[in-house]
């Protein structure tokens, strides 16, 4: 099996109309995740991403526009690429329960330590 290639543009798409629905700090820490934390691999980081957006998406999906809502469903479908059971594992054993689907070829990154 081929790994999966990924791309971090529906998370930048996702964090643009998070800051145009006016929640400015959530996109601001999903911006963070993405370009100023040092991830080990490709697929931690995504798994990290889908629960931060599953988070944001049970605090805050009733402010959500529908343009924000779609952009929501194309970075998980980009989760699911890597970790094809998200989100169908029980809460709190999404970590060390299932393995990501052979190593994420990341498109268009050299580093996954962006910013640095």
């Amino acid at each position: 099996m081929s790994a999966p290639v990924i791309s971090y543009e529906p998370f930048e798409r996702f964090i643009v109309t998070l800051r145009d629905d006016g929640l400015a700090k959530d996109a601001e820490r999903l911006h963070f995740l993405i370009h100023k934390v040092a991830w080990t691999t490709g697929s931690e980081l995504l798994g990290e991403l889908g629960q931060e957006i599953t988070r944001l998406s049970r605090e805050h999906g009733d402010k959500f526009s529908s343009t924000t809502r779609d952009q929501m469903e194309e970075a998980l479908h980009m989760v699911a690429r890597v970790w094809p059971d998200f989100p169908d594992e029980p809460k709190g054993e999404q970590t060390g329960c299932s393995e990501p689907r052979d190593s994420a070829v990341v498109s268009g990154r050299t580093s996954l330590a962006r910013g640095h």
